[in-house]
């Protein structure tokens, strides 16, 4: 049976692209970014990664660095949340599926236009985390929501900043679709990679353009 943290889909229309990941060191702000930013302009639209029950659909323009946001709670206690947007289009309590339009993303809060996307897990569900995915080098931030943890392995991203790719690689932060050994040495298997795998194949065999083959 699949875990459902690892059925997640995308926040955003793709191709997908992430700017800034968990692992990117602030100087000015003496930390690193705990989150993904990922490319969006003001009114591009914004789904909810699964199916779940939003908890917070906050406006506040001025009186945070969040801007306007959404909180969805998800099976397994995961918290995703959506920061910087334009508009709200869910109400707190609303249940949503996955791929449901939630909001646009914008710029407000302290924001250049992107979407914003984090994770949170209480302290009881850090362990299942880590068996899944390995722990951050940084260890996990605890806020009022929870336990702030990568979201790079939960969510299917088309493409990573090289400044992206080093920070993770040198946080052993895992991506979407990597597979991590828990410690009683079981697999988690995650099928996309065959599928895509096979649908590579059957492309090239059967319906690649004139120019291709």
């Amino acid at each position: 049976m699949t875990h459902p943290w690892l059925t997640f889909g995308s926040p955003v229309r793709r191709p997908s692209y992430a700017t800034q990941g968990w692992a990117q060191d602030r100087p000015a702000r003496s930390d690193i970014h705990r989150g993904m930013d990922i490319r969006a302009a003001v009114g591009d639209p914004v789904y909810a990664i699964g199916d779940g029950v939003v908890q917070y659909a906050r406006a506040n323009y001025a009186g945070s660095d969040a801007g306007n946001w959404i909180g969805v709670l998800h099976e397994g206690d995961l918290l995703s949340r959506y920061l910087h947007l334009s508009k709200i289009f869910v109400a707190a309590g609303q249940q949503v599926r996955r791929g449901d339009l939630i909001g646009a993303a914008g710029m407000t809060g302290a924001s250049s236009p992107h979407l914003h996307f984090d994770v949170y897990l209480p302290e009881s569900r850090l362990a299942e985390y880590v068996q899944l995915f390995g722990t951050p080098a940084s260890g996990f931030r605890k806020s009022d929501f929870g336990y702030k943890v990568p979201g790079e392995p939960l969510i299917p991203i088309d493409a990573y900043a090289q400044k992206v790719i080093d920070g993770a690689r040198s946080q052993g932060i895992l991506f979407y679709g990597q597979v991590k050994h828990s410690s009683s040495g079981t697999i988690i298997a995650v099928v996309g990679i065959l599928a895509l795998a096979g649908a590579g194949v059957y492309y090239v065999k059967t319906v690649q353009p004139r120019w291709f083959r």
